[in-house]
């Protein structure tokens, strides 16, 4: 089996939401690990430990400070995973 440096796939879960996953080793000079979770309520993107974008349909009390998790933190680059992580339950 011959392998390139990228990687795309789709992911189809059990309530019927799709996903994207993409992968690179070939992006110079490389960049931070990003993760998007967008939907109808919500907008998430974590760039290597900061969350860039934290916005849901509905605001909750705590989400002023958990904007700002991660935003004094250096992205990780290709040099190794990020340290920090969170969870996002019942939205």
């Amino acid at each position: 089996m011959n392998l390139e440096d990228d990687m795309l796939a789709f992911v189809d879960y059990a309530s019927g939401a799709q996903g994207v996953v993409q992968a690179s080793t070939a992006l110079w000079p490389g960049t931070d690990i990003r993760i998007e979770i967008n939907g109808q309520k919500r907008d998430v993107i974590l760039i290597g430990e900061r969350i860039e974008t934290w916005k849901f349909r509905d605001e909750r009390a705590e989400d002023q400070a958990i904007r700002g998790l991660g935003s004094g933190r250096r992205g990780q680059g290709s040099t190794g995973p990020p340290t920090s992580a969170f969870r996002i339950t019942g939205r």
